[in-house]
């Protein structure tokens, strides 16, 4: 798989792939360099893409994306109102404002840190 030279890539919003990543834009990278579609049912602009925004979009796009009881590798997690992932192997891969950086986290942290995740694929 290809995005582990992603592990540790700056956060930043707006963000400048692939030299640094915002959660949505991660998500939308590593499934284009897997030819996987990220749908929108709008155009994919920064004007959109503020704090809170991701989970608005996400769920306008509920037609397009679809809910998965399990996750698998290149899903997306949709770990909280304002955070998205993707699955890779063993958990997830995510740019979380906090940690400053793209990190790695197991599926039990995922669920013991955010127990309403929810895997959708599209």
């Amino acid at each position: 798989l290809t995005m582990h030279p992603l592990l540790g890539k700056p956060y930043a919003f707006p963000s400048k792939p692939p030299e640094s990543f915002d959660c949505w834009t991660l998500v939308k990278f590593i499934r284009a360099q897997q030819g996987l579609p990220c749908p929108l049912p709008f155009k994919d602009t920064e004007e959109w893409c503020i704090p809170g925004a991701i989970a608005m979009a996400v769920e306008y796009a509920r037609g397009l994306w679809r809910e998965v009881p399990q996750p698998k590798v290149h899903d997306m997690a949709v770990l909280c109102r304002e955070h998205v992932g993707i699955v890779v192997p063993g958990g997830v891969l995510h740019a979380f404002q906090r940690n400053s950086s793209v990190i790695f986290t197991t599926f039990p942290v995922i669920r013991r840190v955010w127990p309403n995740a929810e895997w959708w694929t599209a």
